[in-house]
């Protein structure tokens, strides 16, 4: 395969082969102290796969040195794109993962050849990806994983690791609207009392209930609430921090606690106490340790766990559960209770109004009392 640029690589220590003959080569030179070792930097002359994730492998400054000096790359492969982007953008790992997925979702659907050769992803690949993707996965996942490899490529470009960005003139396509994900009226009793009726045989059941009790009356993000620490939570001001490290709009701000779920964390801080033996300012509020599960091998929960659970609880009891809907559900009355968007906004910690609209789902009822004064209007005339 064709080197796209002869650049002299820089060698030390090196008596064997001079650089212009190392950049002519499809081999490392051989040298004692070489600065490019051949499996490490293996995309550099050759086709051989290098390390899974580059950015966490690699020392800091210890990626591929032909990429970041613009030494002809022989090829690169979909994975490694992937973990040069995250290389070179500032990315929350979650992100990084995000992006992973996205590469590996599309992979399926393209020749053996393309994925190891980012080069080869031609514009038709991308069509025919979109056509076979679309019968399987939804258009707003569609739409996630275009919007990620358009970002890959342009790096790409920038790099001139490949002459063109294939996702170019490749649109979104058009995403159907559906009825809001809310929790189903009275899903919200239920949970709770079929945990209530655990509660004398499951040590787990007060630990899940105020993970449950903080989504619904917070609306905060799974990631919010694995991320908070009792710092946060300031009881006798009665509010709870949402601190910019699990913010995904890169903020920070403060919600009042209701009176709701204000003894639900008092009484989970005194088990924590009782438990571990203190609740210092940054030991995480959700630890797994406090539910019964002593072997637990660390202090935090993942959004995984959370998600898991719910969707197992939502299987029990017949309803469509899952700590969005919480989020989704909080919005929702919010709105229908008269609270002004702005505020709703605020609590949400959206960006944009926009999005927080597309959060609440309309009431029936008010809609209906809306129609009922048009009819009255009408007969006035």
């Amino acid at each position: 395969m064709e080197v796209l640029q002869k650049v002299p690589v820089v060698l030390r220590n090196c008596n064997r082969q001079s650089a212009d003959s190392a950049s002519a080569s499809a081999k490392p030179p051989r040298c004692r102290h070489r600065l490019l070792s051949y499996r490490r930097y293996a995309s550099i002359w050759s086709p051989m796969p290098t390390p899974r994730n580059l950015s966490q492998n690699l020392p800091a400054g210890d990626l591929p040195v032909a990429i970041d000096r613009g030494v002809g790359i022989m090829q690169i492969s979909l994975e490694q794109l992937v973990e040069l982007y995250c290389y070179h953008r500032v990315l929350r790992e979650e992100s990084c993962q995000s992006l992973r997925y996205s590469a590996r979702s599309v992979a399926k659907y393209l020749p053996p050849d393309a994925v190891n050769d980012i080069r080869l992803i031609t514009r038709d690949m991308i069509l025919k990806f979109r056509a076979e993707a679309l019968k399987t996965v939804r258009p707003a996942s569609f739409n996630t994983y275009r919007m990620h490899m358009h970002v890959l490529f342009v790096l790409a470009v920038e790099e001139g690791w490949c002459a063109s960005n294939p996702l170019n003139r490749i649109d979104n396509v058009a995403v159907p609207s559906r009825k809001k994900k809310v929790l189903d009226p009275n899903a919200f009793a239920k949970i709770l009392a079929y945990l209530s009726s655990r509660a004398s045989f499951d040590s787990r059941v007060p630990f899940w209930t105020a993970v449950a009790k903080t989504l619904y009356y917070t609306g905060m993000r799974r990631r919010q609430l694995v991320g908070l620490q009792w710092r946060d939570v300031r009881l006798s001001e009665e509010i709870a921090i949402l601190r910019v490290e699990s913010s995904k709009t890169q903020r920070e701000w403060a919600i009042p606690l209701s009176e709701e779920i204000l003894p639900v964390l008092a009484g989970l801080r005194q088990r924590t106490i009782d438990v571990l033996g203190s609740a210092g300012s940054e030991a995480h509020v959700f630890n797994p340790k406090v539910c019964g599960n002593s072997r637990a091998n660390r202090d935090f929960l993942n959004v995984r766990e959370v998600t898991a659970y719910f969707h197992n609880l939502g299987r029990i009891l017949g309803l469509a559960i899952s700590p969005h809907r919480f989020r989704h559900t909080f919005a929702t009355q919010l709105a229908n209770g008269g609270t002004n968007l702005k505020l709703v906004q605020q609590f949400l910690g959206h960006a944009n109004i926009a999005t927080t609209c597309e959060y609440i789902e309309p009431d029936i009822g008010a809609m209906r009392r809306a129609l009922a004064c048009l009819d009255k209007e009408d007969d006035k005339n």
